[in-house]
């Protein structure tokens, strides 16, 4: 939402917004001239002519009511940006159900520093700028494409990207076969398909595809690990450029393998592009450092919401350090931790010691699936030990006495747990 005010602020239009919470976002908005206020206010209202909303706004919103009673244009945030994305020449889509906001914000980065014109719609802040950029010419839209609430179908796109399919979104989909007819769909709307070998098996879809395996149009070679980090030759149809990414795990080597299909597809070189991508350096939340705790622990944090982004982030952190991995989670929404209970269970297999927090419930209530205490005793039904917390103060006070010099912990969830590995790190 932050940045489609941006989008429409550029576009000409007079934005403003509200939020449920005050937050660094809100101050943010207001530094750039955008009336964003906590709470609501049917006066702000009045004077709209468009009315958009989120998903997370339910339909008793208090402005979201009276806009309709007032006769006012309101729609969704997906039917607002399939509009926007109409005034652009090309629009790149990145779906999947991991890595698009990694892998969008790569596009973006090496479109930007090699002089082309580029807009961005990203549900990300990357590391060292604010994800926002825009061109008056209107050539390239790069933007997230959300699967929720089949939200990529308003997208019509010159290139469609698919990182990955993996179950999620319960609420959405009765079932894998329903989610991959989404993304089949999302795929036949796009001009030009690209897509992991994953995403490419599955759908059985003609598309170019990127991945580990020389089978794929972009593959890479000579794959190398140094502490986390990897290397690697990038090829395609006899050219081969080596590749150094400043980013950890190995999962990011195949979102860089996908950002330089689509920046090749888009006629930058391979050189230029592996050049850029070289000092690309991440964006926030995604296996982020935040510091060192007292203790001397290294603290990380991470999106991760999902059992199959938790063992990844678990793998990377197990090649980091040589003491313990602590992992504190929060389950995000009630019905995502129902219908993975068991693939959450196995996901912490390889950490050291495990704790869990109560589920952050977003768009839902408790009636809506299972939450983490259901997690936590089917942890211990498989025979690992972990602890149940009910709040950040208790996690933080327990870890600062238990810790040690050589340890990682490892803070995920898409809810609020981020502000855990504040109270870590702080003296």
């Amino acid at each position: 939402m932050q940045n489609l005010a941006f989008l429409s602020q550029k576009l000409g239009m007079s934005v403003s917004g509200s939020d449920r919470e005050n937050s660094d976002t809100i101050g943010y908005l207001q530094s750039k001239s955008i009336e964003a206020y906590v709470g609501a206010d049917c006066r702000v209202v009045d004077r709209a002519d468009l009315v958009v909303f989120s998903s997370a706004v339910g339909q008793d919103d208090i402005e979201r009511v009276y806009a309709q009673n007032s006769g006012k244009i309101v729609i969704e945030r997906k039917t607002y940006l399939g509009l926007l994305s109409q005034l652009f020449d090309r629009v790149v889509s990145v779906a999947g159900s991991h890595g698009k906001s990694t892998m969008s914000a790569m596009i973006a980065y090496v479109i930007g520093r090699l002089g082309g014109d580029v807009t961005t719609h990203l549900g990300c802040k990357p590391v060292g700028w604010n994800g926002f950029l825009y061109s008056d010419k209107r050539d390239i839209l790069v933007c997230e494409a959300c699967e929720y609430r089949r939200s990529f179908l308003e997208l019509d796109s010159y290139i469609g990207v698919i990182t990955g399919i993996d179950y999620d979104h319960p609420d959405t989909y009765p079932s894998k076969k329903d989610l991959c007819q989404a993304f089949a769909t999302f795929g036949q709307k796009s001009n030009i398909l690209i897509g992991s070998e994953q995403a490419k098996s599955i759908l059985k879809m003609p598309c170019i595809s990127y991945g580990f395996s020389r089978q794929n149009d972009y593959f890479a070679e000579n794959i190398k690990e140094n502490h986390g980090k990897y290397s690697c030759a990038v090829c395609h149809q006899g050219e081969r450029v080596d590749l150094n990414l400043g980013l950890y795990g190995k999962h990011n080597l195949l979102n860089a393998l996908g950002a330089v299909a689509v920046c090749n597809t888009l006629g930058y070189d391979m050189t230029s592009i592996v050049e850029v991508l070289a000092d690309f350096g991440g964006i926030e939340r995604r296996f982020e450092c935040k510091g060192k705790m007292p203790s001397g622990a290294r603290v990380i944090i991470d999106y991760a919401h999902h059992p199959t982004e938790i063992a990844a982030a678990i793998s990377t952190a197990n090649r980091l350090g040589r003491g313990k991995v602590w992992t504190v989670f929060q389950p995000h929404t009630y019905s995502r931790t129902a219908s993975l209970l068991n693939e959450f269970a196995c996901s912490f297999y390889w950490s050291d010691e495990i704790i869990l927090l109560p589920t952050f419930s977003a768009r839902e209530s408790e009636n809506d699936g299972k939450n983490s205490f259901d997690l936590y005793h089917k942890l211990l039904e498989k025979g690992q030990v972990c602890v149940y917390a009910e709040n950040r103060e208790e996690v933080a006070k327990s870890l600062k006495k238990m810790t040690s010099k050589e340890d990682i912990v490892l803070v995920l969830g898409a809810g609020d747990v981020n502000k855990l590995a504040d109270m870590l790190v702080e003296n």
